[in-house]
């Protein structure tokens, strides 16, 4: 090895050393990194090393290193720094230091202190940082009275459903009679163990929100019998009565009594008050597996006499399950009666598509074009792309160009704007003008979680897009989507469409959960994120109405099946990890059953079952087509939603 060789390294050394850790301030003022820029990169290496080799470091710098301490869990490093900066703070930042100073106390095992300025900081807190003092203030007092006293005062001082949820679950972990709470946390939880506990425990007998909620959770957990008792308990004037009676009728279909359920679902038809509309539908399908003639003829009643706004449901319903001449007559008559209801736009569309499929395409576009007179959301996306391949086929080039282009500009994140242009919308990394917004003094000053919370509460579009950023940077894709979802409309309409926006509509939470799944079960991860989104918008606390769990929408059977199979035990699908790995199984299962995508997607709404019978009458036909004859409704509409999902995660990842 030369000389020269070994100056030259030792040259690219001393370099690499200068602008690395302890070297770094030998760089010139303007080569050397800011702790702004370290702090805002997360770059925490480098933050320590400019913290502690800097000569003079103002206050506002000091309170970014406290918070990248903090971030980092670094509690007491954090509290000295925030120790630090005195009086120089702006007074309005004050009782955000203050929180942090109250919670730096509190994990490193000083409670007297913390609960003192705690105690001092709470009259002093500004609204929306007063639930986060009052939570301290419930964790550092010793007494369940005392404790019970300040989550009363957190559930009043409550702004989200995610506080109010967070306080009640701790006020049940209490002594004392809790019935009150239970009640409300199921209204978000129905199957809280929690609140079904204590419910379950309450005096008997139950009065009827005690006997309505523990009966719906022995709905969804398929006690069916148990179900039905605690509903017939509940009167139909109480606050409870109407849902009581819809899930008896529910229980009562699951357990076969369909004579039973069919005189529920037709009483609350004809009243036309909640669950009308889901009765009908109900009504619907059992006149097409049990009971036939019973509930054809109810379906008649309500159509004849039922609340004005349901007879063309009703009339619908009839027609759905009718054959022959019965069922062009209803056709008529629903037409005729009911020219613009939903179910006379079904009947126009399927006579169109049957046009289609018999290649009289003029005849198709007559009906298309007509229902796009007055269609708007997944109707009028559908007629637009339906049309302007029509006009394709005909010839009419213009007028193709002129619905594709309609499409793509009115609907750019569509399944069918993606079947228009393969390639995708275009983007900017430009933020809308409106929705545009300079750092705060809390931002500047590196208080960025109390930042975001002040943006939510300002609601403004500008503040709540600015507080989408923040979640993101903060590490809550989930949350940045949630608050973003909001300002859809605002960031659609911008041509060409802000990346950065459409991006918190279609984050990448949970990442490495699914990366993980993704690599061991062989499946897209975006189209575990496209299924999740689709499911529970990434909320991994909800529950159907049906029972399906989580941010994968598990149904407990299939997931307890997935969990056998995997040799897994007993499943907690409440657990996002678990949720996640689940779902991913069961997709891969589907996918290797199914050889086109859009197959497995169907199953995983409809299941395996109906999708074999769709694949052999129409296996070989192309994706748009195929997707359109989808009986189902909801399926139909799920498979465009994740497909649609699953395009537009593509082309931005």
């Amino acid at each position: 090895m030369t000389r020269r060789y070994l100056r030259t390294l030792a040259m690219v050394l001393g370099i690499l050393l200068l602008v690395n850790g302890a070297g770094v301030l030998a760089l010139s003022a303007e080569e050397r990194p800011s702790l702004d820029q370290a702090f805002w990169n997360r770059d925490w290496k480098l933050l320590d090393s400019l913290y502690q080799q800097g000569e003079t470091i103002s206050p506002r710098e000091l309170s970014l290193v406290a918070n990248a301490f903090w971030l980092q869990g670094r509690w007491k490093e954090a509290l000295d720094v925030l120790q630090r900066i005195g009086s120089e703070l702006p007074e309005e930042l004050i009782p955000y230091r203050d929180m942090m100073i109250v919670l730096a106390h509190e994990r490193t095992g000083n409670i007297a202190q913390a609960l003192q300025a705690a105690h001092f900081l709470y009259s002093r807190a500004p609204e929306g940082l007063n639930y986060y003092v009052a939570y301290a203030l419930y964790r550092l007092t010793a007494t369940d009275e005392e404790k019970r006293g300040w989550l009363e005062a957190m559930l009043k001082l409550s702004t989200s459903q995610a506080q109010t949820v967070q306080t009640l679950n701790e006020l049940l972990s209490l002594p004392g009679d809790n019935v009150a709470y239970g009640l409300q946390l199921v209204r978000f939880e129905p199957l809280n163990k929690k609140a079904f506990s204590v419910l379950e425990k309450s005096p008997e007998p139950w009065n009827a929100a005690v006997a309505g909620a523990v009966g719906y959770a022995a709905y969804l957990k398929g006690d069916y019998k148990k179900a039905i008792s605690l509903f017939l308990s509940v009167p139909l004037d109480s606050a409870e009565g109407l849902k009581s009676r819809y899930y008896r009728a529910m229980s009562c279909y699951r357990l076969e009594r369909y004579k039973e359920a069919l005189d529920l679902w037709e009483w609350l038809a004809m009243n036309g008050k909640g669950y009308a509309e889901s009765s009908i539908r109900r009504i619907g399908v059992l006149a097409g597996r049990a009971e036939e003639e019973k509930a054809i003829a109810s379906l008649r009643r309500i159509a004849d006499s039922g609340p004005v706004p349901f007879r063309s449901k009703a009339l619908f319903a009839l027609f759905t399950v009718a054959d022959g001449d019965v069922k062009k007559n209803l056709e008529l008559e629903l037409i005729e009666r009911y020219p613009t209801s939903e179910g006379a736009r079904s009947i126009l569309w399927d006579r169109a598509w049957e046009a289609w499929k018999k290649e009289r395409t003029e005849d198709a576009l007559v009906i298309w074009e007509q229902l796009l007179s007055g269609g708007e959301g997944v109707w009028r996306e559908r007629l637009l792309y339906w049309t302007a391949r029509g006009y394709e086929k005909v010839g009419e080039k213009n007028k193709a160009e002129e619905r594709f282009y309609q499409l793509l500009a009115e609907y750019p994140l569509s399944i069918y704007s993606s079947l228009a242009s393969p390639g995708g919308p275009s983007f900017s990394n430009e933020i809308p003008s409106e929705l545009n917004r300079s750092q705060g003094i809390l931002e500047k000053w590196g208080f960025v979680f109390y930042a975001k919370l002040s943006l939510l509460k300002e609601g403004t579009p500008s503040a709540m897009y600015r507080a989408a950023v923040l979640s993101e940077w903060l590490g809550d894709e989930a949350g940045a989507y949630s608050t973003v979802s909001s300002l859809s409309s605002t960031l659609l309409k911008n041509v060409p469409l802000p990346r950065e926006g459409i991006r918190f509509l279609y984050p990448r939470p949970f990442k490495n959960l699914v990366e993980s799944a993704s690599q061991r079960f062989g499946v897209e991860g975006n189209l575990i994120w496209a299924v999740m989104r689709q499911e529970s918008a990434f909320d991994a606390d909800v529950n159907s109405w049906v029972g399906a769990v989580g941010l994968m929408q598990l149904m407990p059977a299939t997931g307890q099946e997935e969990a056998r199979l995997l040799e897994m035990g007993n499943a907690d699908l409440w657990d996002p990890a678990t949720n996640i790995l689940l779902g991913a199984s069961h997709l891969a299962r589907l996918q290797k059953r199914f050889r086109r995508l859009e197959w497995a997607v169907a199953a995983y709404n409809a299941g395996s079952g109906s999708v074999g019978k769709w694949i052999k009458e129409g296996e070989d036909r192309p994706f748009d087509e195929w997707m359109e004859d989808i009986p189902y409704n909801e399926t139909r509409n799920y498979v465009r939603k994740v497909m649609g999902n699953l395009f537009i995660y593509r082309v931005l990842y």
